[in-house]
């Protein structure tokens, strides 16, 4: 796997974990002293051992100019066209589920609540995205802003088409290009993600489990990083449970066939 490719991944695995550790800091009443270090910490340790070791690949060297200058031209295109798409509040499920839901998980002492609300905020909904916003706008003293959710949607958003564009890039550089390039210039794509819904967050970790899972071969970590990958699925929403059942049933032998041993080196 190129080292780009696993730096993207580690990036959205650490997420995943800050996510689960900050909704138990919460579960458990922990102090946000204690929560922020410990989630901090818990993320950056997800991140190290995602993006050490395993064997490197580096197909940027065959085109040293001109791979990361079509990676630079289809991210500044992605990035000229998503903006304008951006709603300051996001979609109706943005600020009606998610981005409600983050504030509710802003705030330590009342963060219960949210599960009163049963009438239209649904929060039987997984929690991916609310408890990494709202460890965030905690972190920031409690000023929600939109810059935050934001900037998780585009970051996402971004990764997809440039991981695909990694991957690719070392069976053939005009392919890569031309499929980061229909990505930039997707306006559906860029507004699924400007929305701030789910659905882009869940295609990218589903994207991370299919590109683990093709390197099981070279090693059991990556079969753990591909299942990571799918309990961020079932982390983000309801659909991903079933996402994951899926993926595992057909890549069964991939998960089965490694050695149990060495997994976490």
């Amino acid at each position: 796997m190129q080292s780009a490719s696993r730096y993207i991944i580690a990036a959205g695995l650490s997420t995943f974990a800050l996510s689960l550790l900050y909704f138990l800091s919460l579960v458990i009443g922990a102090p946000f002293a204690i929560t922020v270090p410990v989630v901090l910490g818990g993320a950056g340790f997800v991140f190290y051992w995602v993006v050490k070791g395993g064997k490197e690949e580096d197909d940027a060297v065959l085109h040293p100019f001109l791979s990361p200058l079509l990676l630079f031209v289809g991210v500044y295109k992605i990035l000229q066209n998503f903006y304008p798409l951006a709603e300051k509040y996001g979609g109706w499920d943005a600020w009606g589920i998610w981005n409600l839901h983050s504030k509710y998980l802003a705030d330590g002492a009342n963060w219960q609540k949210m599960f009163q609300n049963i009438s239209f905020a649904h929060p039987d909904y997984p929690l991916y995205i609310p408890a990494v916003n709202g460890f965030f706008i905690r972190l920031f003293s409690g000023q929600y802003t939109m810059v935050i959710p934001f900037v998780l949607q585009f970051a996402i958003t971004l990764f997809i088409p440039v991981l695909i564009y990694l991957e690719t890039l070392k069976k053939n550089i005009v392919v890569a290009a031309v499929i980061l390039l229909m990505f930039a210039a997707d306006t559906f794509f860029l507004t699924k993600g400007a929305t701030q819904y789910a659905d882009t967050p869940l295609a990218f970790f589903f994207l991370c489990a299919f590109v683990c899972i093709n390197y099981a071969k070279e090693s059991n970590k990556y079969v753990l990083m591909a299942a990571a990958s799918l309990g961020c699925c079932m982390w983000i929403k309801n659909e991903g449970a079933i996402l994951a059942f899926i993926f595992i049933v057909c890549y069964a032998p991939d998960f089965l066939q490694g050695r149990t041993s060495g997994l976490l080196h």
